[in-house]
């Protein structure tokens, strides 16, 4: 009898081991697909020209403001499509990476900057009131001087319009109410 309550005895331990091992191997895989998970959740809410917030992340980020203040900039580039059609699709994408990086050197390191379409992009700067509102002809004038154009080395010059609104954010405010307020001013 004494060899036969070894025996379940070892194997009841042996399956301990084995489930131990398994529920491991299964922690291991599962913060694994988590870390997975983050950066796919990263790489959807950028864009991949200028590493700014995409649409999607704005729109979220938009939907999450705190009741308070905030300095809107609607930036529109203009002469991407000539810049586009004269000099091809890698100039185009290169003067937009460069675009972004003067705007991400203007605005202060709390601006929330986002691609919110082919030539357009929207920055919010947490703002107190509209004392602190960010002046949209600075912004411009530094972002319209001409950028140069990596093949060949021509200068293509690209303007930048910049409509700049410090608006009042509403408990509540959805992100679709804000836009609304940022596309009347």
């Amino acid at each position: 009898m004494m060899p036969l309550a070894n025996a379940i005895e070892q194997s009841l331990e042996q399956i301990r081991k084995q489930q131990q091992f398994t529920v491991s191997q299964f922690k291991t895989e599962l913060r694994m697909l988590h870390n997975r998970i983050d950066s796919l959740e990263t790489a959807a809410a950028i864009d991949e020209a200028t590493k700014f917030a995409n649409r999607r992340f704005i729109t979220e980020y938009l939907e999450s403001l705190a009741p308070g203040g905030a300095s809107f900039l609607v930036l529109k580039l203009r002469g991407m499509a000539q810049a586009r059609g004269r000099f091809g699709p890698a100039v185009a994408d290169d003067l937009v990476a460069t675009f972004g990086r003067r705007l991400r050197n203007t605005l202060p390191k709390d601006a929330v900057v986002g691609r919110w379409g082919e030539q357009d992009f929207l920055a919010v700067v947490p703002a107190a009131g509209p004392a602190e509102a960010i002046p949209s002809q600075r912004v411009a004038d530094h972002l319209s001087t001409p950028y140069a154009c990596m093949l060949g080395g021509k200068v293509v010059r690209i303007t930048v319009e910049v409509t700049a609104e410090y608006l009042a954010i509403a408990a509540g405010s959805s992100a679709a109410q804000i836009l609304a307020r940022v596309a009347e001013a």
